[in-house]
């Protein structure tokens, strides 16, 4: 049974439809796969951050579970983040 004009041209429609339609969620998913990388990429460099300040601050206790030594948090909010003991005397020049 040969196939008429009006089959063959609704066949190569639904086929360019469909081609289309692949392409488009092909793209889509492209994206989203770029978009995490991206976002892997950068909690990485923030866990080798927060691995880094973890050996700064701390030692670990004989039972594996990891502890911050007071002195160490203080040293560290001192020079990182300027902040002073309570009770210090604060210098400011005047204007």
């Amino acid at each position: 049974m040969p196939l008429n004009n009006k089959k063959i041209k609704f066949i190569t429609v639904a086929a360019v439809v469909l081609i289309f339609v692949l392409v488009l969620v092909f793209i889509t998913l492209l994206s989203q796969k770029i978009q995490l990388n991206i976002k892997e990429r950068k909690l990485n460099e923030q866990l080798e951050k927060l691995q880094q300040l973890k050996e700064e601050l701390g030692d670990e206790d004989p039972n594996g579970e990891y502890r911050m030594v007071q002195e160490q948090i203080e040293k560290y909010l001192r020079e990182q983040k300027g902040l002073m003991d309570a009770g210090k005397t604060v210098w400011k020049p005047s204007d």
